[in-house]
């Protein structure tokens, strides 16, 4: 052939290079859609619109802005349905918004899901509290988010409106007192008694008068509702006194009425206001003292300011209440005075009592009353004799008594006459050794020969007066004999002073008496612990303290008491596992029961004896457990000596390399796994080597790491993945045209959709729209398909999950197939893949068009539609996906009707 360097027609398409807006591309038609000098063949841009045919959503209609509400394939600008509702958008009121049922409330221009204020009363519908009823006003009596035009309940309260006796009032108990067809919560006389309810004492219950007898208490309900009539604080069903205010309920004479409503309260006859003791019953109205008030209620009857209930001469006024003998009746009318038993007109001494009636003088005065009995003119008082007659008051001894009446002349209570010391006062009569003489006039008292002036033992006989302490007393009769202050009949040292009575060992002596004051058989001079018993006088650290006394037995510094190890010096103390020994005295110091001698840690516990490297030290106390070089401290794996810092990195689920990340892909010393898989990305997860990642449309389906991600889907993985993204594979008439839907299937959720346009073209006689799709391949019979017939909603789904579909328009009825031409019966269904179903939804699959054949002819029903078919992996399928196409063959008029 020729070059096209010489060729005039490079593409062959009968139109001269120089003629040709497309000279390298086949365009006999010549077609420009936007008239510039390339055909749309090779334009990549046929509308100019400055975005490319492949990614424009309307490539021959201008749209730089790309708008596309329904985000199928298609812009707004060419779109004829930019919702996607199946209502083209110059029949639909909501052309941007899907409303398929188109719904209008307010009848205007737009559809209510487009419509900012749908009931068209001025308020936008997300502020209208009735957004499809207008009302203008917004009136919303219980502010919920309904206004009263659309809210069947105004109130809230429950109860439909229609039924509400208070519509615009919440009243859920629906109260009508009176009967009236309107609640109380919203009738403004509830009872109906013409008083209206604002001012009404009693809003439910009929009382026109409207008396309120303790109104002026302050009270607000009338007579007929108030249960306290009198506000007294007693319901007037249980009040004695229902309209007069009684607290207390007083009711004197129980008569059932209260006193403050009774005018006889005592109940005696005689009326309150003539009553001297309204409030006690006493007729006979007696008044002793003729004052105001009646004997039986006057707390003082003789008028004296004493009160009748503690006065002692109640109808004599004596209000000094001079009572002399104290018995209940005052002297004004007591005829004993002093209770002797003697009259007063008789008595000698009538305020005294004297019933013996003695009278020494013989004068009118008896003696208890008579302040000179002896009536020598000396008074009772200062008479040193007052019952005999002594005028001159002499008085030897001048004591008490004179003597005309004394017989005791020392005044010490023994009489004269058995008086062992007459002259002098010895009441006790003491007389130490028993002589004539008493000891007050005796000068040796213990007849020891030495006289009581020099005596140390005036009552104890001690001629030799001897005296340990020197004190006053001499040993014989000083029960301190050492005077220490502790009496000899309890001192364990008589003779030596020892206050504290200190006795070590507890036995008869004390120590400062005792020479073995422990009592251990050692005295005290040479015992190395003379307060503590020690026979064996063990030294421990030898020193001048024997070990039973000496604080310090290992002399290091430390009390035995805390010391740790008390006999081995250790001052220190060091205790490694912090028992009650000490290292210098612990056979096993880190208690961890293996001793010292043979424990590879002897201070570190570890039972175990745990040694990984096998050295002589146990991992306790080992700073290389696994002899890697490495200390435990920096090492991240102290027991492997495969890992340490500076190890190879691995795939292995382990931080070889102590760098702080497990399985880091390419490590500084290495790729851990395969680098170079085709059409992937290795990675290392949990330890094991895998396919991270595949390139974009490739897949790893035989799950073998060795040859990557081996399936390649094709270009087109990322198209078509939706309804409304389906690829658009043109339209197919029925003139028996066909298109292939080839793809590849790999994961087991992918999808394919496609859309082809099937066209119905006018026929003469017979109708051959005869669609027909099927798999003309099926890799492993894994896929199958779901037809859409006229759109993607659900209820555009005419079959699921097909591997062969058919649908014609010819139809039959029941004895003819396929009859052509096209007649007029009404009887007849369509023939398809899937079960039965009219072709455009009316009876007959005839219409009449006057310019066929001729006139009155009949032609079929066209079926021009889109068709959506979704390829996908049969549900179920358990098999490997194979990594293979698939291909679709979509015919129209090729295969005849059954």
């Amino acid at each position: 052939g020729l070059g096209d360097a010489c060729d005039d027609d490079d593409d062959n398409d009968g139109l001269l290079d120089p003629n040709d807006n497309c000279p390298i591309d086949l365009n006999p038609d010549q077609n420009n859609n936007d008239g510039d000098a390339f055909g749309d063949v090779c334009d990549d841009d046929d509308d100019n619109d400055g975005v490319n045919d492949d990614e424009d959503n309307c490539p021959l209609t201008v749209n730089e802005a790309q708008e596309n509400t329904d985000g199928d394939n298609f812009g707004n600008i060419c779109d004829d349905d930019d919702d996607n509702d199946s209502l083209e958008d110059d029949n639909d009121n909501c052309p941007l918004i899907s409303n398929l049922d188109q719904f209008n409330t307010d009848g205007d221009a737009f559809g209510d899901a487009c419509d900012d204020d749908d009931d068209n009363d001025g308020t936008n519908d997300d502020e209208d509290n009735c957004p499809l009823t207008w009302n203008a006003d917004q009136l919303n009596h219980d502010e919920d988010s309904l206004g009263d035009e659309c809210d069947d309940d105004d109130d809230n309260d429950l109860i439909p409106d229609e039924f509400d006796n208070c519509q615009f009032e919440y009243n859920q108990d629906q109260l009508d007192t009176d009967n009236d067809d309107q609640g109380d919560a919203c009738d403004g006389d509830d009872d109906n008694d013409g008083v209206d309810d604002a001012v009404d004492n009693c809003p439910n219950m009929p009382n026109a008068d409207q008396l309120n007898n303790d109104a002026a208490e302050g009270d607000l309900l009338g007579d007929v509702c108030d249960d306290d009539d009198d506000n007294d604080g007693f319901l007037d069903i249980v009040d004695n006194c229902q309209m007069v205010a009684n607290i207390d309920q007083t009711d004197f004479d129980g008569d059932g009425e209260g006193d403050v409503c009774d005018n006889d309260d005592d109940n005696d006859g005689l009326a309150d206001t003539i009553d001297n003791c309204p409030y006690t019953w006493n007729d006979d109205q007696l008044n002793n003292d003729g004052d105001a008030q009646g004997d039986a209620c006057d707390d003082d009857d003789d008028n004296d300011g004493v009160d009748d209930l503690t006065d002692n001469c109640h109808f004599i006024a004596n209000g000094s209440q001079v009572n002399t003998d104290g018995d209940t009746l005052g002297d004004a009318c007591d005829d004993d005075d002093d209770n002797d038993g003697v009259p007063d007109t008789t008595d000698n001494c009538s305020l005294v009592v004297n019933p013996d009636q003695l009278n020494s003088d013989g004068d009118a005065f008896g003696d208890i009353c008579d302040n000179d009995d002896d009536n020598d003119g000396v008074d009772d008082s200062i008479d040193n004799c007052p019952f005999t007659f002594n005028p001159s008051q002499a008085n030897l001894e001048g004591d008490s008594q004179g003597d005309a009446c004394d017989d005791d002349d020392d005044n010490d209570g023994v009489p004269d006459t058995a008086d062992n010391c007459p002259t002098i006062s010895n009441p006790g009569q003491a007389n130490n050794e028993g002589d004539s003489e008493g000891d007050i006039c005796d000068d040796d008292d213990d007849n020891d020969g030495v006289l009581d002036i020099t005596d140390n033992c005036h009552f104890i006989s001690n001629p030799s007066q001897a005296n340990n302490d020197g004190d006053a007393e001499g040993d014989a009769c000083d029960d301190d004999d050492d005077n220490d202050g502790v009496l000899d009949i309890t001192d364990n040292c008589h003779f030596i002073g020892n206050p504290s009575q200190t006795n070590n060992d507890g036995d008869a002596l004390g120590d400062a008496c005792d020479n073995d004051d422990d009592n251990d058989g050692v005295n005290d001079g040479p015992d190395n612990c003379p307060f503590i018993a020690n026979p064996g006088q063990q030294n421990n650290d030898g020193d001048g303290q024997g070990d039973v006394c000496d604080i310090d037995d290992d002399n290091d510094g430390v009390n035995d008491g805390p010391d740790n190890c008390p006999f081995q010096f250790n001052p220190s103390q060091a205790n490694n596992d912090g028992d009650t020994q000490g290292d210098v005295c612990d056979g096993d110091d880190d208690n961890d029961g293996v001793s010292d001698g043979v424990d590879n840690c002897p201070m570190n516990s570890n039972a175990s004896q745990t040694n990984t490297d096998g050295d002589g030290q146990g991992d306790a106390c080992d700073n290389d457990d696994d002899n890697d070089g490495h200390p435990d401290g920096s090492d991240c794996g102290p027991l492997n000596p495969a890992v340490h810092p500076g190890a190879p990195e691995i795939c292995n689920g382990i931080d070889d390399d102590c760098q702080g990340g497990v399985d880091e892909d390419n490590a500084a010393n290495g790729v851990m796994c395969q680098p170079m898989l085709a059409n992937a990305v290795e990675g290392c997860v949990g330890g094991t080597c895998v396919i991270a990642a595949c390139d974009n449309a490739y897949f790893d389906i035989n799950g073998t790491i060795g040859d990557g991600c081996e399936c390649y889907q094709g270009s087109t993985e990322s198209q078509g993945t939706s309804c409304t993204s389906a690829i658009n594979k043109g339209t197919i008439t029925d003139a028996g045209q066909t298109t292939s839907l080839i793809g590849r299937i790999i994961p087991s959720g992918d999808s394919d959709w496609y859309r082809v346009t099937v066209k119905d073209v006018a026929d003469a006689s017979c109708d051959n729209f005869h669609v027909d799709i099927r798999f003309d391949t099926n890799p492993g019979n894994a896929m199958v398909f779901d037809v859409y017939w006229g759109g993607c909603s659900a209820g555009n789904l005419t079959c699921t999950a097909q591997t062969h579909f058919q649908r014609y328009t010819d139809f039959y009825d029941g004895t003819t197939a396929g009859q052509c031409p096209c007649s007029n019966d009404v009887q007849t269904a369509a023939t398809t893949g899937c079960g039965g179903e009219d072709d455009n939804f009316d009876t007959s699959k005839c219409g009449t068009f006057p310019h066929y054949a001729q006139p009155g002819a009949n032609y079929c029903d066209d079926q021009t539609v889109d068709v959506y078919i979704r390829v996908y992996l049969k549900p179920g399928f358990t098999n490997a996906v194979p990594c293979s196409d698939y291909k679709v063959q979509v015919s129209n008029g090729v295969y005849n009707a059954p």
